[in-house]
């Protein structure tokens, strides 16, 4: 079942990349987002997490994750977290949290020739 996992969160990531091109065409046709549906089904059946909202201290999640990231990314890529002091705590599904943090490192990571940093920032907006 974990292989079976793997392969459709990568299914996914690469679907979601063919999609945006494609979603940003049909926006301006004013289609329905039916394509983002089918990637969000999907990585919510890769994941075996309960996708229910909690209160989450962004730093600590993006710190625990920094490894993963880097061991994801290769040795090619550098990754770098910049945490604003005193970050408020939101309210969200940590599992997508991490699966749009690791699709966007992902997608950098092949934007990047050869090597290169991916660098994840957070701090308090209003």
């Amino acid at each position: 079942m974990g292989t079976v996992s793997n392969l459709t969160a990568g299914i996914a990531h690469d679907f979601n990349n063919l999609l945006a091109g494609i979603q940003g065409n049909a926006e301006l046709l004013k289609l329905e987002g039916r394509g983002a549906k089918l990637t969000f089904s999907l990585l919510t059946f890769a994941s075996k997490r309960n996708l229910t909202p909690r209160t989450l201290r962004i730093d600590e999640s993006l710190s625990l994750s920094s490894g993963v990231l880097q061991q994801t990314l290769g040795p090619d890529v550098r990754v770098e977290t910049h945490l604003a002091r005193d970050l408020w705590p939101v309210r969200v599904n940590p599992a997508l949290v991490e699966h749009v943090v690791l699709n966007l490192a992902v997608s950098a990571r092949d934007a990047m020739p050869s090597c290169g940093v991916f660098r994840i920032s957070a701090g308090n907006c209003v």
